[in-house]
């Protein structure tokens, strides 16, 4: 999700939350995909921003449980924790369990 404002709307983008109007009242459901004329009309009616799905190409298309991409290899993580182990010890922090947590 992406936070967009009117100005820098392109039709074919998707609305992930509903729209709203100064009156409370549901103008776009989520779901709608933007029109030049839709996006013409959320200007009219002074709609400052929207929420939208992220573009396909910026998303995060394979996470992990821990909330790490699949760009980054096992290696470079058992790296960062060693980092932070490290880091820590210079830091008078032995214990490893505080260390991991403290990388996620």
């Amino acid at each position: 999700m992406v936070i967009k404002e009117i100005n820098e709307l392109e039709p074919g983008m998707v609305l992930v939350q509903d729209v709203l109007n100064s009156f409370d009242t549901v103008v776009l459901a989520a779901g709608t995909e933007l029109t030049t004329g839709l996006i013409m009309n959320l200007k009219a009616m002074n709609i400052d921003f929207v929420f939208v799905e992220m573009p396909e190409d910026t998303a995060l298309s394979n996470v992990s449980p821990m909330g790490l991409t699949s760009s980054v290899s096992e290696r470079e993580n058992i790296d960062s924790i060693n980092s932070v182990q490290e880091t820590s010890s210079l830091l008078g922090r032995s214990d490893k369990r505080t260390n991991v947590f403290m990388l996620l």
